[in-house]
């Protein structure tokens, strides 16, 4: 596509600084973290380990508890403008087209300098044409919801984000209720958006294929009431260790994905990295000839091992 207001990157990096965020229980404790404008980062972890929590931090939707949280070189904002998030749900309104929903998107005319000025009617026709475009909705943007497929829906929820011409774009889990074959697509769809406006990407998943495929890196998180639950019976173990707490920190471990995108689904050292973060979200291979007892194969299987 060529280069114009819609595809001009405006990309920012994003740096975490010990951010920290607890309801109940602590939920982010001691993020550190680079992202650098342009880069797409996904974001792996077991349920309840603050993914989506993160993930609003970085669009000011949530404020951390300690720590700091800055988009370029300012801090992050309540409901960053400069921030578009994509969620698992389209959340589209049933009663409005595609097209409409679409230019809900749209940035609102602002009195500030810095802000997008007012499109004229030619322009903003001419902006949802383009966004349309580029996520393969163009003969449908007439079309209500409930007259589209999920995929179709998701696509439209897609360019609704990119509409404010995003620096930062944070997408929850953007393709979890689709089916499997959609999905792929999906995950192609996003880079050929990526390709055409390289803004910043923060994918949170739990699909290690799809992270492996889409990211340049990927953040693995820990449950830090695991890790409690592990300090402490260390504790107990050891009468001397009374320190349960101070060393706890979300991120496990930060991976720089081999190869550029778009990447062999199957090539051989994504197989080995695949192997090394199932068995950092607590899914282990079960070697050949011990599989459980209701298995009639001696095949070699995946199998999560939960702790009591």
């Amino acid at each position: 596509m060529p280069a114009s207001s819609t595809s001009a990157s405006r990309a920012l990096p994003l740096t975490l600084r010990g951010v920290g965020r607890r309801f109940d229980r602590p939920v982010l404790q001691g993020v550190d973290l680079d992202v650098a404008g342009g880069e797409i980062v996904a974001v792996l972890g077991p349920s309840g380990c603050g993914k989506s929590t993160l993930l609003r931090q970085l669009g000011g939707l949530d404020q951390p508890d300690t720590g700091t949280v800055r988009i370029g070189d300012e801090p992050a904002r309540h409901a960053d403008q400069r921030c578009a998030v994509a969620f698992q749900e389209p959340r589209l309104l049933p009663w409005r087209t595609l097209r409409d929903n679409v230019a809900l998107g749209l940035p609102k005319p602002s009195k500030s300098t810095t802000a997008s000025p007012r499109l004229t009617k030619p322009e903003r026709d001419a902006r949802l044409t383009e966004l349309l475009d580029l996520v393969h909705l163009g003969p449908a943007g007439a079309r209500r919801p409930r007259e589209v497929s999920g995929g179709m829906a998701q696509r439209a929820s897609l360019a609704r984000a990119l509409a404010r011409q995003p620096a930062v774009l944070l997408l929850d889990e953007p393709f979890g209720a689709l089916d499997a074959l959609t999905r792929l697509r999906m995950q192609d769809l996003l880079l050929d958006v990526h390709d055409a406006l390289p803004t910043t990407v923060v994918l949170v998943t739990h699909d290690v294929d799809e992270a492996l495929y889409l990211a340049d890196r990927i953040v693995l998180l820990a449950d830090l009431s695991q890790q409690a639950a592990d300090q402490l019976d260390t504790a107990s173990a050891d009468s001397t260790h009374t320190d349960t707490a101070g060393g706890a920190t979300s991120i496990q471990r930060i991976v720089t994905v081999p190869g550029a995108r778009r990447r062999d689904r199957d090539a051989p050292e994504l197989a080995v990295l695949r192997q090394e973060l199932l068995e950092g979200l607590g899914v282990h291979r079960v070697p050949a000839g011990h599989a459980s007892h209701g298995s009639a194969t001696g095949h070699a299987s995946l199998t999560g091992h939960a702790r009591a």
